[in-house]
């Protein structure tokens, strides 16, 4: 978000598109601030792309690109896509190439999580788990589509599990620490599953053990990869990210019981967030927003007047949807992959000044 976002002329809760569109046909309009959930606000300022931002966790500024002599748009040109993942034992490079680790790397990647439209104002992205292209494709098509599912919506409307409606996409840094290095010759730790905030590996153990994982190798970036046989989604995996107060829930009311976290908690914990990691107990990893790509488009259809219409998206024992065939072949490596491609030219197409 700019440091300076200008005069604020309204703001309203909107999608991004009606944000923009609004922003189009306003008056003095010259920006706006968009945030994930929902919040929209118009702004006059104008923009060059020179001036300073800062990293708010959940809204950013947007303005019109430059405009060239020709009157059209300057953007970077659209380009196909293909999935690029280094294999274990290796690292990326920042030309994108992979080479062999000897040592904790500091690393750059994207990760990936699947998420409903209601967002708190005040969410911090910590205590969660992420995952890469094949790990968030996996848990879409297994739990988020699959017609088993499915849930209603406050007005009773049939809706996917949670409510889900986008893939939001994260640029992570990370570094774990050389205890980590020295024991496990892992550039990751052990995965540890978050619920509602908390860290429930090992349950009814769950916090004496992950407590006595982070004395020893710090706040950890954890990997697990995708449970085989289940999909083609082979080289999926999932990633776990402890933040401050990993021992405690966001919520008194969560499923698994327990006291919401307190202030104690949040400062005895602090968790391995920081801006620049660098392999220290307290500093390990660092998370910012990307992006983000609705559901709809992923699948090509408007979700919502599929299920009004009686249909679904995915059902496990036809391998297939009624109204859609985008899920079909949960286990044909090709339409695996064909739907993680998809995804993948989805963000280069909407984000062409990013990297995909």
């Amino acid at each position: 978000v700019a440091d300076d976002e200008g005069q604020e002329i309204t703001h309203f809760t909107a999608t991004k598109t009606r944000c923009e569109e609004a922003c189009d046909s306003t008056p003095n309009c010259n920006s706006f601030v968009f945030c994930t959930f929902g919040g929209c606000f118009l702004k006059t300022r104008q923009f060059s792309g020179q001036e300073t931002m800062h990293y708010s966790g959940f809204c950013s500024t947007f303005w019109a690109a430059t405009v060239t002599s020709h009157g059209a748009a300057a953007l970077p040109p659209l380009q196909h896509v293909e999935v690029q993942q280094c294999k274990k034992g290796t690292v990326p490079e920042p030309n994108g190439k992979c080479s062999t680790s000897s040592s904790p790397t500091l690393m750059t990647f994207y990760q990936y999580r699947a998420q409903s439209g209601v967002i708190p104002k005040d969410r911090l992205w910590e205590n969660m788990n992420l995952a890469n292209l094949g790990g968030v494709m996996f848990y879409l098509h297994n739990e988020v589509v699959d017609k088993d599912g499915e849930m209603m919506d406050e007005s009773g409307h049939k809706t996917t599990k949670f409510q889900v409606d986008r893939i939001l996409r994260f640029k992570v840094t990370m570094r774990n620490s050389d205890a980590l290095w020295k024991k496990f010759r892992s550039q990751f730790g052990q995965f540890i599953q978050f619920d509602y905030g908390q860290a429930t590996f090992g349950m009814p153990d769950h916090v004496k053990k992950c407590n006595a994982i982070w004395s020893e190798f710090g706040y950890e970036v954890g990997c697990q990869a995708n449970p085989s046989g289940v999909s083609a989604y082979d080289e999926g995996y999932w990633t776990s990210w402890p933040g401050r107060c990993p021992s405690m829930p966001f919520t008194s009311k969560a499923p698994q019981g327990g006291p919401a976290k307190t202030a104690e908690c949040l400062k005895e914990q602090p968790g391995g967030s920081c801006g620049s990691p660098d392999g220290t107990f307290n500093c390990i990893w660092h998370v910012e927003e990307a992006g983000f790509i609705m559901l709809d488009d992923l699948v090509g259809t408007d979700i919502a007047k599929l299920y009004l219409s009686g249909g679904w998206q995915y059902e496990k024992s036809s391998d297939t949807g009624e109204g859609t065939s985008f899920w079909s072949g949960k286990k044909d490596k090709a339409r695996c992959k064909a739907r993680e491609e998809k995804l993948l030219n989805l963000f280069a197409e909407k984000y062409r000044d990013q990297p995909a």
